[in-house]
C-alpha cells in the first residue's frame, strides 16, 4: 500500500512524541532563539456529503472558468473563513496536502466522500466551517489520520448507488414508440408515472446486473482518450443489486448499488445506460460479450448523470494497519445525517425527474441511437500502448 514505508517510521517515532506534535508543530522567532510552540493543526480526514445538483463536479479545475463551481472550490473557501486554514495557504490546495478518495462529475452526488488536508483541527471548527457552507454541501466530521494518507491511494472499495424510475427498465412501448425523434418531451407522462415494475422484470433486471459481477475489462465503458495501457481498464465488482420498488411522490423508483475497488470515468454511468439499452429491447443479453471484448468498440450509452450518488467508502487495509495510532477510519458515527442527506438527494432526484424529465427524454433519446460494434483497429491499440509509455506520471482517477 502506498506510504506504507513512511507510516512504520511514523508509528515508531509517534511512539517517543505526543498525538498533539506528530505533525502539527508550528516554529516561531523570537529575539533570534528559535521556539516551538504546539498548534492544532493536523493532518485530518474530513467526511463530506453534498448534493452535487449545482455544482460542475467535485474536484477543483485548474484551468476552469470563474462561472465553472465545483463542490471542492466551495469547500476549501468555507474552511478558509471558518480559520481552518491560515490565509497563507488560501491560495494553493497543495499547501494543505489537499487529497480526495473519489471524484464526482457534474451533478453527481455524494452521501460521503472523504477529503484529506492539514487543518486547524479545534473542537469548533465543523460547526464553523457548515456555516459558512451552502445548504448542499455538509461536513460531517473529521478524523486524525497519519501524515502519510492518501484517501485515494488507501480506499480500498467504494459503494455508488443509482435512482432510477421504474419506468426506464420496462421494454419500449408502443405508445413510447410512436412518439416521434424529434418531439421535445416536455413532461413525464402518465402512463410513466403510474407504471408499477412486476416480479418477473425485476428478476431480469437483476439477472442482467450480474453480468457485471467480478472481474472484467471495461475499456468500452470510459473515454478511450482517458485509457493508459490496454490493460488498464480491468476492474474488479464486488456486488451489483437492485431495490425491491419505493414509491416516492408518486414515483415508482429502484435503487441500484454497485460496490467495486475502484471505477473509470463514466464506467457507473456507462453500465447503468446498457442496462437500461438491454432492457428496453434496442440490445441482446448475449451483446454483454462483446461490450467486456477489448477487441471489439461498442458505443455504450451514458446514462445521466442526476441518480448517480456515492454512498460508501472502505478503508479496511488502512484500519487493520494503522488503527493503533488514530483510530480507524470509519463512519458509523455519521450514519443519520448520512442517511438524512441520503432521502433529501434521493427525493431531489425525483423532484428533478418531475420538473426536467431527465430520464423521460434520455430514453426518448435512445430508441434512436445506433450503437456500432466494431473491431478495435491496430492504430486504436497502439495510441492506448504508447500513452502507456508516455505518461509514466499519470495518475489513475478514482470515481
Amino acid at each position: 500500500m502506498s506510504g506504507a514505508g513512511l507510516d512504520e517510521v511514523e508509528l515508531e517515532s509517534s511512539k517517543k512524541r505526543t498525538i498533539d506534535q506528530v505533525d502539527d508543530v508550528d516554529s516561531d522567532e523570537d529575539d533570534g532563539n528559535k521556539k516551538m510552540k504546539k498548534s492544532p493543526k493536523a493532518k485530518v480526514a474530513l467526511a463530506i456529503g453534498y448534493q452535487g445538483t449545482n455544482y460542475n463536479g467535485s474536484q477543483t479545475q485548474a484551468n476552469a472558468n470563474h462561472d465553472s463551481v465545483t463542490v471542492e472550490d466551495v469547500l476549501f473557501q468555507a474552511i478558509v473563513r471558518a480559520n481552518g486554514i491560515s490565509q497563507s495557504n488560501s491560495d494553493n490546495m497543495k499547501k494543505v496536502s489537499w487529497h480526495r478518495t473519489s471524484r464526482t462529475d457534474k451533478g453527481v452526488h455524494a452521501c460521503i466522500n472523504v477529503i484529506s488536508l492539514k487543518m486547524m483541527a479545534d473542537p469548533g471548527i465543523v460547526d464553523r466551517i457548515n456555516s459558512e457552507l451552502p445548504e448542499d454541501i455538509r461536513v460531517y466530521g473529521y478524523k486524525r489520520v497519519m501524515t502519510s494518507f492518501n484517501p485515494k491511494n488507501m480506499c480500498d472499495s467504494r459503494q455508488y448507488e443509482y435512482v432510477l424510475p421504474t419506468f426506464t427498465l420496462r421494454p419500449i412501448t408502443e405508445q413510447e414508440r410512436s412518439v416521434p425523434d424529434e418531439q421535445e418531451i416536455t413532461s413525464v407522462t402518465q402512463d410513466q408515472l403510474s407504471y408499477r415494475i412486476d416480479a418477473a422484470t425485476l428478476e431480469r433486471v437483476r439477472t442482467l446486473l450480474n453480468h457485471y459481477v467480478g472481474t472484467r475489462t471495461y475499456m468500452n465503458f470510459t473515454q478511450k482518450s482517458k485509457i493508459n495501457g490496454m490493460n488498464s481498464t480491468s476492474r474488479f465488482i464486488k456486488e451489483f443489486t437492485c431495490s425491491d420498488p419505493i414509491v416516492m411522490d408518486g414515483m415508482e423508483l429502484v435503487v441500484m448499488k454497485v460496490w467495486g475497488q475502484s471505477f473509470m470515468y463514466n464506467q457507473i454511468r456507462k453500465m447503468i445506460g446498457f442496462i437500461l439499452y438491454v432492457l428496453r429491447g434496442h440490445a441482446q443479453e448475449s451483446d454483454f460479450q462483446l461490450v467486456f471484448d477489448a477487441k471489439k468498440s461498442y458505443d455504450v450509452p451514458l446514462a445521466p448523470g442526476a441518480g448517480l450518488m456515492l454512498e460508501m467508502l472502505h478503508f479496511e487495509g488502512y484500519n487493520n494497519t494503522h488503527r493503533n495510532i488514530h483510530g480507524p477510519l470509519k463512519f458509523e458515527e455519521y450514519q443519520p445525517a448520512m442517511d438524512e442527506l441520503k432521502a433529501k438527494i434521493r427525493l431531489s432526484i425525483v423532484k428533478q425527474e418531475e420538473k426536467e424529465c431527465i430520464m423521460s427524454k434520455w430514453i426518448h433519446k435512445l430508441k434512436s441511437i445506433e450503437v456500432r460494434c466494431r473491431d478495435t483497429t491496430q492504430e486504436e491499440i497502439d495510441e492506448i500502448q504508447k500513452r502507456k509509455k508516455t505518461r509514466a506520471k499519470y495518475e489513475r482517477d478514482e470515481y
